[in-house]
């Protein structure tokens, strides 16, 4: 039997009960308009599932339809399976149609995700804000643009929806679609006008943003329709920044022929090439070192290339920067040098490719296995560091008796 008939079914009996019996017995204190949670649960898949029938059987009954149940109204539910009957039912029962759901979507903002064109037309028509936010702290227009359907995000831009609109995850139509590389929404929005250098998500603009996510296509796209290459938006990353931390290597390509600068800091204070070395993407490391990126650059309070790549452990990256003339002493904008990086992060296989040494920053963190290594590759073990610290001072410095006493024996 399958569900159309078992359906058919279920109705009839329905049909057939009397409604005292129905509301004190089957579904009890729900009867004049009051709705218990399990009948809520029912009448909510009901609506999620499009069950028109079912839930036109209850609407027949005086049942009260404004019910919030595990963060969604009726009217959601139907929204988010774009059942256009049933939202039309729904609204003529009195549903409220800007009701938001908890942490759940409003019912346009439902309809816009899930890409139900004929419903976001209908609950327009009756009169929905366009422009409010949900649950989830998005507008109906980011959600349409985050998913790419293009056909209601013309729709709403028709209708009058603010573009530049920032929802409450500071996040804008045209950022979201970047973020997700829709390229042909992204293209839609630029055409209509919306601002291509707003700041949006964490101080994000819409180039920056999809540089992160890689998108090749739409990084061009933005590029020729004029989006600033450089913009630092507060503490966050430049559009190269972001690609280079993410090893897109093919959208950095892209940026760096269009003439994006190779040594800008951004806003967290990394310049593009720290940012590759940060997260070991050699490729890409290898890109702008050919392309003319400065190894030694420091940056107050930061990382070099060197000791970024030697905090992470990228033993390769390493590798590279010193073959191509790095400087390995150099201290960075946190007083550290490379090997001082590369004993905090207690990577010995870094370490080891080392003959030079800082004993200190090795004690400090406890990496017993990197403090033997040094001494082994003939550290000094009375060096003083750029904080005043000796390897044995570094060790005692946190009280830890038994990494103290560990770090004195290996000294001895």
């Amino acid at each position: 039997m399958n569900h159309d008939t078992y359906r058919a079914l279920f109705l009839e009996v329905l049909e057939s009960l009397d409604d005292k019996f129905l509301f004190e017995e089957i579904h009890p204190g729900t009867f004049s308009k009051k709705c218990n949670e399990s009948f809520s649960e029912f009448l909510i898949t009901s609506c999620s599932r499009g069950y028109y029938d079912i839930v036109q059987f209850y609407s027949s009954k005086d049942v009260d339809f404004k019910i919030n149940i595990v963060d969604k109204t009726p009217l959601t539910a139907a929204c988010e399976g774009g059942h256009e009957k049933l939202v039309q039912l729904l609204i003529e029962k009195g549903c409220n149609m800007n009701q938001v759901g908890g942490w759940e979507r409003t019912p346009l903002t439902a309809a816009c995700a899930g890409g139900h064109e004929k419903t976001v037309q209908l609950l327009i028509e009756k009169g929905c804000n366009m422009n409010q936010v949900d649950g989830l702290r998005q507008t109906p227009l980011t959600a349409a643009c985050e998913e790419g359907h293009e056909k209601i995000v013309q729709l709403l831009i028709e209708k009058g929806c603010y573009m530049n609109q920032v929802d409450g995850w500071k996040e804008t139509p045209l950022t979201s679609a970047c973020r997700e590389g829709h390229e042909k929404t992204v293209q839609l929005l630029i055409e209509k006008g919306c601002n291509m250098n707003q700041v949006g998500k964490w101080r994000q603009t819409a180039l920056t943003a999809v540089c992160r996510g890689g998108h090749e296509k739409t990084v061009q796209l933005l590029i020729e329709k004029g989006c600033n290459m450089n913009q630092v938006n507060g503490w966050s990353q430049t559009p190269l920044t972001a690609a280079c931390k993410e090893g897109h290597e093919k959208t950095v390509q892209l940026l760096i022929e269009k003439g994006c600068n190779m040594n800008q800091v951004d806003g967290l204070r990394q310049t593009p090439l720290t940012a590759a070395c940060d997260g070991g993407h050699e490729k890409t490391v290898q890109l702008l070192i050919e392309k003319g990126c400065n190894m030694n650059q420091v940056v107050e309070r930061r990382q070099t290339p060197l000791t970024a790549a030697c905090k992470g452990g990228h033993e390769k990256t390493v590798q590279l920067l010193i073959e191509k003339g790095c400087n390995m002493n150099q201290v960075d904008g946190r007083r550290q040098t490379p090997l001082t990086a590369a004993c905090e992060g207690g990577h010995e296989k870094t370490v080891g490719s080392w003959g030079q040494a800082a004993l200190t920053a090795a004690c400090r963190g406890g990496h017993e296995k990197t403090v033997q290594l040094l001494i082994d590759k003939g550290c000094n073990i009375n060096q003083v560091n750029g904080w005043g610290h000796t390897p044995m001072t570094a060790a005692c410095e946190d009280g830890n008796e038994k990494k103290s006493t560990v770090t004195y024996r290996q000294m001895m």
